[in-house]
C-alpha cells in the first residue's frame, strides 16, 4: 500500500506545474496613448492605442503559441498580415474570422503588415513600412488584444481612422515538461509496477 502511495505522489508531482509563471506581452517603444480621430468600423469609434513594438516574455519552463484572427478590413486597397517570417499570411479579402497559429519565440513578435504598392517590413520588424501605422490595444491581462493597420495614406490625406485591417491576437502559454519530471514520473510508475509485480507473486506463490 505504501509502495503505490509513494508511486502515486512522485507521478503527480512530476505532473504538477511549477509555482505561476509570469508570462505576458508588452508594447515597448511606444508613444503615449492615442485615440483613434475617425470611426473605427471594425471595432467601434474613438478607440484607445499605442504605437510601439510588441514583445514576448516567458517563464524560463513555458512555451506559448499565438493565433491572429482577421476581424474586418475597411480599406478600398488589398492588405496583407504576415506571421513568422512572412511564411503566412492572412490577406485582407479572407474571410471574416480567418485565423493562423503561430509558436511564438521569447522576444519581439515576428509579424508585419505590408499595404499595396509598399514594400514589405523585414523580419522582427514587428510591423509594417511605418511602424507608426499600426496601433497596439492590450486585453487586462496582457496575453491578447488587436492590431489596428492603417494604410498610411497620409500623402493623399489618411483618415487615421486604423480599421483598414484589424488583427486580434491572442497568446496560449503552457508549461514545457522538463526532463527531471519526466525521469520522476517514469520511477513513479515503475515503482507502481514493482509493486503490482510482487503482489501478483504473493497472490500465486507457484507462477
Amino acid at each position: 500500500m505504501k509502495l503505490r502511495l509513494l508511486a502515486l505522489g512522485l507521478a503527480l508531482a512530476a505532473l504538477l506545474p511549477a509555482a505561476k509563471a509570469e508570462s505576458f506581452l508588452e508594447v515597448i517603444g511606444g508613444t503615449a496613448a492615442r485615440n483613434t480621430t475617425g470611426a473605427n468600423q471594425i471595432v467601434g469609434s474613438g478607440l484607445n492605442f499605442t504605437v510601439g513594438k510588441l514583445r514576448l516574455t516567458l517563464d524560463p519552463g513555458q512555451r506559448a503559441f499565438i493565433s491572429y484572427t482577421f476581424e474586418g478590413s475597411d480599406a478600398a486597397q488589398r492588405n496583407q498580415f504576415f506571421g513568422p517570417d512572412g511564411a503566412s499570411m492572412i490577406d485582407s479579402r479572407a474571410s471574416l474570422g480567418t485565423t493562423l497559429t503561430t509558436r511564438a519565440d521569447v522576444g519581439l513578435l515576428d509579424i508585419a503588415f505590408q499595404s499595396a504598392g509598399r514594400a514589405e517590413s523585414s523580419n522582427r520588424n514587428n510591423y509594417a513600412w511605418n511602424d507608426a501605422n499600426v496601433g497596439i490595444v492590450l486585453d487586462q491581462g496582457g496575453l491578447s488584444g488587436r492590431l489596428l493597420f492603417e494604410d498610411g495614406r497620409s500623402r493623399l490625406g489618411s483618415d487615421y481612422d486604423y480599421d483598414d485591417m484589424v488583427i486580434r491576437f491572442n497568446c496560449t502559454v503552457a508549461p514545457v515538461p522538463e526532463a527531471s519530471s519526466v525521469l520522476m514520473l517514469a520511477a513513479g510508475f515503475g515503482v507502481l509496477g514493482l509493486g503490482l509485480r510482487r503482489r501478483r507473486k504473493s497472490a500465486h506463490p507457484s507462477a
